[in-house]
């Protein structure tokens, strides 16, 4: 038996390091399919999917002006939400099994991911960032970080958003991309707008398949 399981090492470590590699070169083709109560969002990989779920009526996509590629609208005239993806810096370290990531591993990225942004707001968009705040969440038993601050950013076409001075974040760790969904929010509202990111960030769900 024991060398039956010391041959068997071999193989269990190929196959982890294949997975590893499979998922480490996803990448996420994202399809908006409206539903009889709102909209699924599914981003679909090669061989891993992953959906969440909207509730409303009459949502639509709306692709803001000059935003980039991996970053969608949904919405109606009144609210919206963005849902975008991030990839994970590379390389990934070979302590991180993107199937398996440790608590501290999920934090450890999703913390890179938020300074990442917040360089990229300060650096590439000129917007100054004002009351920052970072607060960890699990949501239907996975780890978010939730972020949101004041500040002065627009967003091209999008005329909800540029006149709201609030923007908030909930993200989290799916397969080797960083999946975020924000939403901007005026004075005294923040309950509300966190309410809604964190139900629909509840209906998150992932597949070891291409769906």
């Amino acid at each position: 038996m024991k060398k039956l399981l010391l041959s068997l090492l071999p193989v269990l470590y190929y196959l982890v390091a294949a997975a590893q590699t499979d998922i480490n070169n996803e990448s996420f083709k994202y399809y908006f399919k409206p539903t009889q109560t709102g909209a699924t969002v599914i981003y679909k990989g090669n061989t891993h999917s992953f959906t969440f779920d909207l509730k409303g009526k009459k949502l639509k996509e709306t692709k803001a002006a000059e935003s980039a590629e991996n970053n969608n609208f949904i919405g109606s005239d009144k609210s919206f939400i963005q849902t975008s993806l991030v990839p994970l810096p590379q390389p990934i370290p070979q302590s991180f099994h993107l199937s398996n990531l440790t608590v501290d591993q999920q934090k450890e990225a999703l913390d890179g991911y938020v300074d990442y942004e917040l360089d990229y707001f300060a650096n590439e968009l000129h917007v100054k960032v004002t009351n920052l705040k970072r607060k960890w969440e699990t949501i239907n038993g996975k780890l978010f970080i939730l972020w949101y601050f004041d500040s002065a950013m627009k967003i091209p076409g999008n005329r909800i958003a540029s006149n709201l001075p609030s923007q908030i974040y909930v993200s989290t760790v799916c397969f080797n991309q960083v999946w975020v969904l924000n939403t901007a929010f005026g004075k005294s509202e923040f309950e509300k707008p966190k309410a809604w990111l964190t139900l629909v960030a509840g209906t998150l769900k992932l597949y070891n398949r291409r769906l």
